[in-house]
């Protein structure tokens, strides 16, 4: 007579791999090399962490959107700002996660956008960022700043009065370009 044994249990499976390290360093070449005259769009899914800040230099306009609106593609920063938008610069940025930014003794921990510069956002959450002034996002100057559906938790500035999610800097003119419609500033 033949004895069957039970089949033995399937080996563990391997840890899963890390999120992958966008490749910033190609995508910012691409972006510094590429014509000013059209925008730069890139489309981007899953969890992507960043280690150096990405610059969108003058007269650069740069679309980065999520590739699916009901799971929004996360940018998660390693010790950086996420974002540094130049005088003269556009970003458009939708269907995004923005979080873990850190700008340390300066403004924006997500994003940063310096005098005449545009930040436009829509269907973003900005989560856990931190900086001196403006946990999430900073604008210097005379910037644009349009913030459409935007959520934001959890930011932090060492410098409290200064804004903990939001920071807008000393514009020459009172702020007739920032724009907020469907914002929940937490924090």
């Amino acid at each position: 007579a033949s004895v069957s044994l039970p089949s033995p249990p399937p080996p563990p499976s391997p840890p899963s791999p890390p999120p992958p390290l966008v490749e910033v360093t190609g995508l910012q070449l691409e972006i510094n090399e590429g014509p000013s005259d059209v925008p730069f769009v890139v489309t981007v899914d899953g969890t992507n962490q960043v280690n150096v800040t990405l610059v969108v230099p003058a007269p650069k306009r740069v679309v980065l959107r999520g590739a699916n609106a009901t799971e929004p593609a996360v940018f998660s920063g390693q010790g950086v700002r996420l974002f540094e938008v130049e005088a003269g610069a556009q970003l458009y940025l939708s269907n995004l996660v923005l979080r873990d930014g850190f700008a340390g003794g300066e403004c924006g921990g997500a994003a940063r956008v310096q005098d005449t510069g545009v930040l436009v956002a829509e269907y973003v959450r900005l989560e856990n960022n931190s900086a001196q002034q403006g946990g999430a996002v900073c604008m210097e100057g005379n910037g644009v700043l349009n913030l459409t559906a935007v959520n934001m938790s959890a930011n932090r500035a060492s410098d409290a009065a200064s804004g903990y999610a939001l920071h807008l800097g000393r514009p020459t003119v009172p702020y007739p370009h920032v724009n907020l419609l469907g914002v929940a500033l937490g924090s």
